[in-house]
């Protein structure tokens, strides 16, 4: 076995590792690998897990995610927050938060000095969002330092400001995720030694064209393909979009009650992209997406057009997708000397 398939292998070990599997389950999993090598890397790996835990900040959560080419260790550090009471929630978010209108700056500056200087506690209690009528309502309770009116009148209208533009969207954006938690990994027949470095895992939608609601989980990560059949118009290119949309975030129609999420495997880490959560969106880079339709050759066409036309995900929707020519871009990058051109010769001669 050479060395770049035992990397391989380790990572696969790591991953299993930290779905906290037992050396012994892990053995059964990794079958090609001879014991003594499982219990090397095993030793390792609780090494650098005890090297990591004196060592690090109660302020950070570190996690081996795998190993390099070079044999070095990759981590994943994530921070630890501290748990605030509502009062230093709140001050928290508005000194993290900067409004590009100017207006809603204004407000943010001058109701946070509010909530440091007249506010004792305060709390929000039976908060209600209705996603269909967009209503919303909550009990509040606060203790002010002062009982001038004007102060009192000018820290109801703070606790207004943070309710409409702070703890509102949090809890309609609440009721967009889909997707919370990452889920087991599964594989056909436990073969975990055949993973592919990305693989979905699920996936769901809600109110996109003719799909109400669909869920599909437990996807096996080791799958090469994975074939919807169905009628005619039975929804199949649908839920191709629902799963481009899910993982490129693009805003291509004007949504509004449309939903996605979708989780896949990373190598050794797993991701969850929930569509309306824009702040934690991170787009997945491998992706190419193509419609039923038959593409037309670029030639003949404006710039303009084959631009746009050949979009990531333009085909998926259209159906005057065009197909780029890759042999005007191996004859420039010939001429020019530029690395592809090797590369993606050497990946046709692979093909064929």
């Amino acid at each position: 076995m050479d060395a770049a398939r035992l990397l391989e292998l380790e990572n696969i070990f790591i991953m299993l590792k930290n779905e906290g599997k037992s050396f012994e389950q892990i053995a059964k999993l990794l079958p090609s690998v001879n014991k003594n090598i499982l219990k090397k890397w095993d030793n390792a790996y609780k090494n650098v897990t005890e090297a990591v835990r004196k060592n690090g900040s109660q302020q950070i959560n570190t996690i081996i995610t795998g190993k390099d080419v070079n044999g070095e260790y990759l981590y994943n550090n994530k921070f630890r927050f501290k748990i605030f009471d509502q009062l230093e929630a709140i001050k928290f978010e508005l000194i993290s938060t900067n409004f590009r209108n100017a207006q809603l700056e204004s407000f943010r500056l001058e109701y946070l000095k509010y909530f440091e200087q007249y506010f004792k506690s305060i709390s929000y209690k039976n908060y209600t969002y209705d996603p269909v009528l967009g209503e919303h309502d909550i009990e509040l309770d606060c203790v002010l330092t002062s009982d001038d009116p004007m102060i009192r009148q000018k820290s109801n209208d703070a606790s207004k400001f943070y309710f409409d533009y702070f703890l509102t969207p949090r809890m309609i954006l609440q009721n967009k995720i889909l997707i919370t938690n990452l889920s087991k990994i599964y594989c056909k027949g436990n073969n975990f030694e055949n993973i592919l470095p990305y693989g979905i895992k699920q996936f769901k939608v809600e109110n996109f064209h003719d799909i109400k609601n669909i869920s599909i989980e437990n996807l096996n990560i080791d799958a090469k393909w994975i074939f919807l059949t169905g009628e005619n118009s039975f929804g199949k290119t649908t839920v191709l979009q629902s799963i481009a949309l899910a993982l490129s975030g693009e805003q291509i129609l004007d949504f509004k009650k449309e939903n996605f999420a979708i989780e896949y495997q990373a190598f050794n880490e797993g991701v969850i992209l929930n569509y309306w959560d824009r702040a934690k969106f991170l787009f997945f880079k491998h992706l190419a997406c193509y419609g039923a339709s038959r593409l037309e050759l670029q030639h003949d066409r404006s710039n303009n057009e084959i631009g746009e036309k050949s979009s990531l995900l333009y085909s998926l929707f259209h159906s005057d997708g065009v197909l780029l020519n890759i042999e005007i871009e191996l004859y420039l990058w010939s001429i020019e000397k530029d690395i592809r051109f090797e590369e993606t010769v050497a990946l046709f001669k692979k093909l064929i």
